[in-house]
């Protein structure tokens, strides 16, 4: 019964959450999920276009923006046919930073925004600097085997936080499975 006397007087008691304060609290807990979920999904850069095949010839191109609120910067290509292997031969893109690159490279994961056991690094020549931009060209030839069904990206990384626009693509040979 004490228990009960004990539990009775913290209902009132001030900075205790009663009933009416969680009803008011569920709202806006649920509208902080949607805004980090947004967060995190305008981390990815948007900008994918559909990619052309043409027998076994694949190329995509993006155009993608990342906003200035990271470290980062995460261009995502279309996730590869579900049938087939893709041989990626060429990497090429042109970026222009906010922020010096320190760190690129291309990758591929088994989900939209997965992380990658093989990333492959990439050299981006730094041709111009101006004002505060940083403009930046790779044209790599590559052999880089990409399974069906994965998704191909670009990921750039700078020393502070910062914004880039990129114009990426991939050309390969696509491999119909065994």
């Amino acid at each position: 019964m004490a228990a009960l006397e004990q539990w009775g007087s913290l209902l009132g008691a001030p900075g205790v959450v009663q009933f009416k304060d969680i009803e008011t609290a569920m709202p806006n807990r649920i509208l902080a999920s949607i805004l980090a979920f947004l967060v995190l999904l305008a981390a990815s850069a948007v900008g994918v276009a559909a990619p052309i095949i043409s027998g076994n010839y694949y190329e995509e191109q993006i155009n993608p923006t990342c906003p200035s609120s990271f470290y980062f910067c995460r261009a995502n290509f279309s996730a590869t046919p579900a049938d087939k292997i893709l041989f990626v031969e060429r990497v090429s893109c042109f970026v222009v930073t906010t922020q010096p690159i320190i760190e690129s490279m291309f990758a591929f994961s088994t989900t939209l925004n997965g992380s990658s056991a093989r990333p492959f690094p990439l050299a981006f020549a730094k041709t111009v600097q101006s004002e505060n931009l940083h403009y930046y060209n790779v044209n790599e030839e590559v052999k880089i085997r990409v399974g069906p069904g994965r998704y191909p990206f670009i990921y750039l990384q700078y020393p502070d936080i910062g914004s880039a626009n990129l114009k990426c693509v991939i050309v390969g040979t696509l491999q119909q499975l065994p």
